[in-house]
């Protein structure tokens, strides 16, 4: 969990069983709804993540609400899950807040928030995350510890895949060489079914991939960083960390794309003021692990896509 400050503007969270409030079960389904939950400041966005496990045909749905000033929002459909697909819901908006794709994006900061989480069959959770975030963006800390780290891994590029969506399948790309760091022996074709959103028609639907990777023996959620010195809890032998960046032309020395306005790439190492990557987006398996000067690669992801990241750790 990221140690608070008057200046943060991240609350990551882990939720467990001791928190729920109400558990009702209606036709075989049980419905456990949390207690209210208090971030240490008013927040403007919320994403939940969840690990899950089902040997039969299981159901999972995930939905939050939001509260301000003792009103509160209708609970959001975030996410339907089980052992052979997984989707999002058709927009959902209104006064409080709307859901875009992955994240509750509210329209008026909330002070607190609940969880709901519908189960039927055999549907047993593992994991449930939390991460708020508010308006504001102090200047990003490039200090990297002292030391240096760098996980090797087999590298995968997207462009080689014969694919009609390989320009749209960073995240799964990015998920498949982390996941085979920790011994699962995946096929990229594998976890680009299992994280497809099909009501969205993408593969890069932030909880669906954490979820994704839960079912392959480790743990998974969204997490938003603040500060390139947290990677070493999130980057070692045990850890590895996927990284949502955004940047213009020139703007990232050695990109493996000119631009974009959103791509994962996998965070393998840091050493001597360099993040290493396994980037997707080259063009060949040789050139994925590249660095990234720590400065440049910080404004991409810390200040254009506020930290966002999944992590992936051994249980």
């Amino acid at each position: 969990m990221t140690i608070q400050t008057d200046q943060s503007t991240v609350f990551n969270t882990f939720h467990s069983p001791a928190q729920t409030q109400n558990v009702q079960v209606v036709d075989g389904v049980k419905a456990v709804t949390s207690k209210i939950m208090r971030a240490p400041f008013a927040f403007d966005s919320l994403v939940l993540s969840v690990n899950y496990r089902t040997q039969t045909d299981g159901l999972l749905l995930l939905e939050a609400q939001v509260g301000r000033q003792g009103k509160w929002s209708r609970f959001y459909k975030l996410g339907l899950f089980s052992k052979d697909f997984q989707s999002s819901f058709p927009p959902q908006q209104d006064e409080f807040a709307q859901v875009q794709t992955d994240m509750l994006a509210l329209s008026v900061p909330a002070d607190c928030y609940r969880y709901r989480i519908s189960l039927y069959g055999d549907m047993e959770v593992l994991l449930l995350a939390a991460c708020a975030t508010r308006a504001g963006q102090a200047a990003p800390r490039t200090d990297l510890p002292q030391g240096a780290f760098r996980a090797q891994v087999e590298p995968i590029s997207q462009m080689c895949v014969n694919h009609k969506d390989k320009k749209r399948i960073c995240s799964p790309t990015a998920l498949t060489m982390a996941l085979n760091y920790f011994g699962a022996r995946l096929t990229l074709e594998t976890v680009m079914r299992e994280v497809f959103d099909p009501a969205q028609g993408i593969y890069g639907n932030w909880i669906f991939n954490t979820a994704c990777a839960g079912l392959h023996g480790v743990e998974s959620y969204v997490r938003r960083f603040e500060s390139l010195a947290e990677l070493p809890q999130f980057v070692n032998e045990n850890c590895l960390t996927l990284a949502s960046i955004s940047y213009k032309k020139g703007e990232l020395p050695g990109a493996a794309i000119e631009s974009t306005a959103g791509h994962l790439v996998l965070v393998t190492g840091y050493e001597n003021g360099r993040i290493w990557t396994a980037d997707p987006a080259a063009a060949t398996p040789q050139e994925v692990v590249r660095p990234y000067p720590a400065e440049e690669f910080a404004r991409a992801w810390l200040v254009r896509k506020r930290g966002v990241a999944y992590i992936v750790r051994k249980k």
